[in-house]
């Protein structure tokens, strides 16, 4: 059986912790620069890169590649702390806690640089834990509460455990003057909460990233309504959710008239010009509640909760008569367009399929009656029997 100096199994633990950080920092740049993840925080970014540089200067005492003296790496550890506590945080204004955390942090770094015993050091770091774990973990709490994810609980873990571990070294150090297991719960504890705290950070960028994808196959990328997938998803989670339950609900179609003659006359351009204007005019006049979406081409759709038919007719309407006085600037020519609508509304059966599918003969009927007008048709006349 080949046996190992004890030093081999040190050795390799600074190893593999330095790659795992190493790894977690290449996943970060990479999230970035795809510029899919805009919420990922430069905190994060500079709180690993802190720390491998860290890892990496205990791995060079500890083989006497360096002087042995934990001044730099404690400096890592203490600048990383802050990073990961204002990462948390995001992008929340600054209040005195916080400058108060930035004034700790900046003392405690210069005193590193003058403290020589190595054991002051170790002291001055466990205190700075425990002190500031502490609000780190409130930060991970209340980012919990808001987003709710696994990556964001295991962060919580990891702070609140370090914590905990801060406490002990503190309780050795007092009472017991056991530097080998205080420096070891140190390094234990510090390796542990890195790479929690890593996999959580991964885990919820990871995680927007998916949802920032899921998104924009929702969106329509020209008006950033939402499309007709996007429709049906939105419906089904609203009236899922409704509290108190949806007694009526209405849904408005709308066409630009004479649309492909925008396109054929001015160009392309000045069509997505027009999509846009559109688009923003029926956004405007929307309620909280409504719901706006590009169905397609010159095609859009308004989901009225909780508004009857008749109440329906007199908000298209007042649509018409917006679109009607809407006025697009494009390359100092001004654009005119009109609309038809088509409105259908039942207060029974909320079958959104059918609802869509009314509104759109109604539709067909505004255009035949000569556009630039509202129509109405009852879901109970388009029902199957």
């Amino acid at each position: 059986m080949i046996e190992f100096p004890p030093d081999t199994y040190l050795h390799i633990t600074y190893l593999m912790i330095i790659t795992i950080i190493g790894v977690f920092l290449l996943v970060l740049f990479t999230l970035r620069r795809s510029d899919q993840t805009e919420e990922l925080s430069i905190y994060y970014l500079i709180y690993f890169t802190v720390a491998l540089a860290g890892w990496v200067v205990l791995w060079g005492v500890s083989t006497g590649w360096l002087a042995p003296t934990f001044r730099y790496n404690i400096a890592a550890h203490i600048a990383a702390s802050t990073l990961l506590y204002f990462g948390i945080k995001a992008t929340a204004p600054l209040n005195s806690a916080d400058k108060g955390i930035i004034a700790a942090t900046t003392l405690l770094l210069i005193l590193n640089q003058f403290i020589e015993s190595e054991r002051i050091r170790l002291t001055m770091m466990a205190v700075f834990n425990l002190a500031l774990y502490p609000a780190v973990s409130w930060q991970a709490f209340k980012l919990l509460s808001k987003n709710q994810s696994v990556g964001t609980a295991l962060i919580l873990v990891s702070v609140f455990s370090y914590s905990v571990a801060s406490a002990v070294q503190v309780f050795i150090v007092l009472f017991s003057s056991n530097w080998p297991l205080a420096s070891a719960v140190a390094l234990g504890s510090t390796a542990l909460s890195f790479i929690l705290t890593g996999i959580g950070i991964l885990a919820d960028q990871v995680s927007a990233h998916q949802a920032q994808l899921r998104e924009l196959t929702l969106k329509d990328p020209l008006t950033n309504l939402i499309n007709r997938r996007g429709l049906g998803i939105v419906l089904k989670r609203q009236v899922r959710d409704q509290k108190p339950p949806l007694t009526c609900i209405s849904a408005i179609v709308l066409d630009i008239d004479h649309f492909k003659k925008v396109n054929d006359t001015y160009g392309h351009d000045a069509g997505d010009k027009v999509i846009a204007a559109f688009a923003r005019a029926i956004l405007e006049g929307s309620r909280e509640q409504d719901i706006c979406s590009r169905l397609g081409g010159e095609e859009f759709a308004i989901i009225l909760p909780g508004t009857a038919q008749d109440q329906a007719l007199i908000i298209a309407e007042r649509y018409r008569q917006v679109i009607e006085n809407l006025t697009i600037d494009y390359d100092g020519q001004i654009l005119k367009i009109t609309a038809s609508l088509g409105v259908s509304g039942n207060c029974d059966l909320h079958d959104i399929d059918l609802l869509l599918k009314t509104a759109d003969k109604a539709l067909y009927a505004a255009k035949s009656d000569g556009r630039n007008c509202v129509r109405s048709e009852s879901v109970a006349n388009s029902a199957p029997a």
